[in-house]
């Protein structure tokens, strides 16, 4: 299982990584937690407000959907995989096996400003 961390970036961060991509592993460290850092989540990234309710319009007809608060599962019976999203305030994890997959189809139909910042890949060994 891959997982990808998607940050929905304001304009002037892009021209920013653009740039200077070796900001970028700072950038992604940064927590909510304190109101100096929110306050700097807020110039980097725009809130996810309104994500969760969207993703949940989008796939709610799906029988394999489900939604807990924040998080989405899709549990594919026919290939056995599944796929999570996990909408934060100002970032999205999304877990599954392909890069291509409806959580990120859905959040660029939001907005093509979100950029998968974080990529864990995890491959198979034989």
């Amino acid at each position: 299982m891959n997982t990808y961390k998607i940050y929905k970036l304001n304009q002037n961060v892009k021209d920013l990584l653009e740039q200077y991509p070796e900001i970028k592993e700072k950038i992604i460290t940064l927590q909510p937690k304190n109101v100096y850092f929110t306050k700097q989540l807020e110039c980097l990234f725009e809130n996810n407000d309104g994500v969760s309710d969207f993703i949940e319009y989008k796939l709610k007809q799906r029988k394999d959907y489900l939604r807990n608060k924040n998080i989405h599962i899709i549990k594919n019976e026919l290939t056995k995989e599944t796929m999570k999203c996990q909408v934060f305030d100002y970032y999205v994890i999304i877990e599954a096996s392909k890069k291509s997959n409806i959580f990120l189809d859905i959040l660029y139909q939001i907005s093509k400003s979100y950029v998968i910042m974080d990529e864990q890949v995890r491959s198979l060994e034989v």
